[in-house]
């Protein structure tokens, strides 16, 4: 997962997936619905597809949405059994 971390998602998340995530954060910085648990695929350096599942946690102050931090786990081994 080090990988993952300071890259932009979108150097990483596969296509159509990378699209819901945007989708889904877009709605949350507008105060509406979308899941907070979702999963996604991305591909590794070595070209790889693995499967991410994405838990959202939405910050606020005072009411207002100020942005979000998301916790990643490589689901991958489970999704393959």
């Amino acid at each position: 997962m080090e990988e993952f971390i300071a890259q932009p998602p979108s150097a990483r998340i596969v296509g159509e997936d990378y699209e819901k995530m945007m989708r889904y954060h877009n709605l949350r910085m507008e105060g509406k619905e979308a899941p907070l648990n979702y999963q996604i695929k991305a591909r590794k350096r070595t070209g790889e597809e693995i499967f991410l599942d994405v838990n959202v946690v939405v910050l606020e102050d005072d009411g207002r949405i100020k942005g979000t931090m998301s916790y990643i786990k490589d689901i991958t081994e489970s999704k393959n059994i």
